[in-house]
């Protein structure tokens, strides 16, 4: 937008030149072209990497079998966007999720992919997500929880996502959702059955 606005100012300059003082002219388009020059280089080169990450409406909780038991996770869709000139190397995710002041964390992650139009597996295992300049990732992502012994009760959640590079929090999301009673016991259920069944809500 700058490069543009610069762009018809020396354009209409020139138009009026006859009118104005030749070497205020020049003076004037010297320095416009210079502002022209450098407002290029930086927004295609310089300007540094702007990641952001949002959260998609839905999520699905899910048992996720390991050696020992069932582990709970939460399968969520996020893009994560750079709005800069330069790449950004996102190390890891994390979900943290929060219940009464009562914090956990979700920091395992797997990459998904959907399969006969309706289901989701295992894709990748975690990894590095690079995002190049004025660029954005889309993934579904399984979190799951290293407390084996978590459970999902009745109430009003925080789910705020992560996005980490170099140790350092880059981008975070954070959205609400409520879980009632029934649907609580409805999660049980799936969670008992062993089918893998995932049960899907809204996010606020």
């Amino acid at each position: 937008n700058y490069i543009v606005i610069a762009a018809l100012i020396l354009v209409l300059l020139y138009i009026f030149k006859d009118k104005i003082n030749i070497e205020y002219w020049y003076k004037v388009a010297g320095i416009f072209g210079f502002t022209i020059a450098a407002l290029t280089l930086y927004f295609n080169f310089l300007k540094p990497a702007d990641p952001t990450i949002s959260i998609g409406k839905r999520a699905i909780i899910i048992w996720h079998d390991t050696m020992l038991q069932s582990a709970p996770m939460l399968d969520v869709f996020c893009t994560i966007s750079n709005d800069g000139a330069q790449p950004i190397k996102i190390d890891k995710l994390k979900i943290e999720l929060m219940r009464n002041k009562e914090k956990t964390e979700f920091s395992d992650y797997l990459i998904l992919k959907l399969i006969n139009g309706f289901q989701w597996q295992q894709d990748e295992y975690s990894h590095p997500i690079i995002i190049n300049k004025y660029s954005n990732n889309s993934q579904m992502i399984g979190f799951r929880n290293k407390d084996l012994k978590y459970d999902f009760t009745d109430g009003v959640y925080t789910l705020k996502i992560k996005a980490i590079s170099n140790n350092k929090c880059v981008a975070q999301d954070t959205v609400n959702f409520t879980l009632t009673k029934e649907e609580v016991d409805r999660i049980k259920t799936f969670k008992n059955n062993g089918k893998k069944e995932g049960f899907e809500k809204v996010l606020e």
